[in-house]
């Protein structure tokens, strides 16, 4: 179970802290019903209530620093994705997007990275399909390493460079 002042990451909403375990006193929900009541890190404005008892895998806990740092470590030998069918291209992205795992996402960046270089490499222009699931995997890995590592999201690709080279 979270607790108040836990980061978890919440599928599409991304990094958020746990700011209440509470009940809803709402007309026809379960008044003895738990609910975690988290805030968007990135988006304060939001509130998002998700039941305690949410299925497995479907909330994390957020990567602490040195998770972090032993993750961006990894970041060399993270294989890229092993694409052999162009047709079923979204539905691998979108199954590497909502596994909920930072290392298949940072792989998914990986695979889209090296997709656009060839790409530009032999005169072509990047897919509207690669530039949409590369824009959404980095905005979820850079949220996620920011907060675990305290850093603007704007500086987390440059200190990744930096200490990967």
């Amino acid at each position: 179970m979270f607790q108040k002042g836990d980061y978890v990451i919440c599928g599409s909403n991304g990094i958020c802290s746990v700011e209440a375990v509470t009940t809803l006193k709402m007309p026809g929900v379960d008044s003895n019903k738990e609910y975690y009541l988290l805030k968007p890190v990135f988006s304060p404005q939001s509130t998002v209530y998700i039941p305690v008892n949410f299925p497995e895998g479907s909330l994390r806990r957020a990567l602490t620093k040195e998770e972090a740092m032993d993750l961006i470590r990894t970041i060399p030998t993270l294989p890229e994705i092993a694409i052999t069918d162009e047709k079923n291209l979204e539905s691998i992205y979108k199954e590497y997007m909502l596994s909920n795992n930072i290392s298949r996402q940072i792989m998914l960046i990986k695979t889209i990275w090296k997709r656009q270089e060839k790409r530009i490499r032999n005169g072509s222009k990047t897919t509207a399909l690669d530039t949409r699931y590369f824009k959404q995997a980095e905005q979820y890995v850079n949220e996620e390493l920011a907060v675990a590592l305290s850093i603007p999201k704007d500086e987390v690709v440059s200190f990744i460079k930096d200490k990967v080279g």
